[in-house]
């Protein structure tokens, strides 16, 4: 197990919270002509166009600047993180095609089943749960639809929450610094790197 030092954190936070900063502002200036502009309609909170799809630029540099900080401090990914970060992008990129042309509910879905899947093969499933003094207790088998069920959820009761600038995306802030935090605690070293590199990330674009 590597020691999770604070410097390590901080760089992680500093470098994605810089990146993102900098690269939505560049992203701003070019969504018009990409394609990428949110018309107002009835439930919008803004009454005339704006830019979208700048969480695409920490979607792509937290990672790849938490991958940096952990190949430079010798850590190894194993199957399981590897596959969240594939799952992540493979959602990210049918959203980012959503939001330049409107996909049908129902290939996204399909999507996040198989992304879902795939993490569930790849990276594991829900086998106990601990509820506090009572201890825990193993679900068997039935981990897998209750995964399963979990993240296909999470996925679009984060995307209906999405209604109200900087909603969400604090949010994320607030549950990242918590991972990092919970993951500093138990010594998970990977997920305590690409979290303070997550709320760094957002951050920089909000």
């Amino acid at each position: 197990m590597i020691d999770i030092g604070q410097s390590m954190l901080l760089w992680s936070f500093s470098i994605s919270f810089g990146l993102v900063g900098v690269g939505v502002w560049i992203f701003r200036r070019y969504a018009r002509q990409l394609g990428f502009v949110d018309i107002p309609n009835d439930r919008s909170a803004h009454s005339i166009p704006l830019p979208r799809a700048g969480g695409l630029v920490f979607v792509l540099a937290s990672p790849l600047v938490a991958l940096l900080v952990a190949s430079s401090n010798s850590i190894q990914l194993s199957r399981g993180e590897w596959a969240l970060l594939v799952s992540a992008w493979v959602l990210a990129l049918v959203s980012l095609v959503d939001d330049r042309q409107r996909i049908p509910a129902r290939v996204r879905l399909v999507v996040q089943f198989w992304a879902a899947a795939g993490l569930i093969v790849y990276g594991g499933y829900l086998q106990y749960f601990s509820v506090g003094d009572f201890g825990g207790f193993s679900v068997g088998f039935l981990g897998i639809p209750i995964t399963f069920f979990w993240l296909v959820g999470v996925a679009n009761a984060y995307n209906f929450m999405d209604g109200l600038d900087g909603l969400a995306s604090g949010q994320a802030v607030i549950a990242s610094l918590a991972a990092v935090w919970l993951a500093t605690t138990i010594g998970w070293t990977w997920q305590a790197v690409f979290a303070a590199a997550l709320a760094g990330g957002v951050l920089g674009f909000l």
